[in-house]
């Protein structure tokens, strides 16, 4: 996959894990457990950005193991195909403890990049 390609993707990851962090903002896991909207939000974020680091190249993956490609990957099949049992606490851990770190990498890797 060209470069750029691989930007574009990155930056999509950015964006909704930007999102994620702002649909969140000053909630609570009660609040995810309440609000159905709320739920829809951050599913739909988590998957776009787990199809968007799907789609960056695997050499390139690979040459930036700081960011768990394959946990947020797997983490889109989960949402994707086991629909039907999405534990929110899980998604709420990932929200509160994994996007934080995972936004400070995007951002270092796309400075560095651009």
């Amino acid at each position: 996959m060209p470069h750029k390609d691989n930007q574009q993707r990155l930056c999509h990851m950015l964006d909704a894990a930007e999102e994620l962090q702002q649909f969140t903002r000053g909630k609570t896991y009660d609040d995810l457990l309440a609000e159905r909207g709320l739920q829809h939000i951050c599913l739909h974020c988590l998957l776009i950005l787990g199809e968007a680091a799907n789609a960056v190249a695997s050499d390139f993956q690979a040459a930036h193991p700081e960011i768990p490609w394959r946990p947020i990957i797997a983490m889109r099949h989960r949402l994707i195909h086991g629909y039907f049992a999405v534990e929110l606490s899980v998604v709420w851990d990932t929200i509160t403890q994994n996007i934080p770190p995972l936004l400070t990498h995007l951002r270092a890797l796309l400075a560095e990049e651009l």
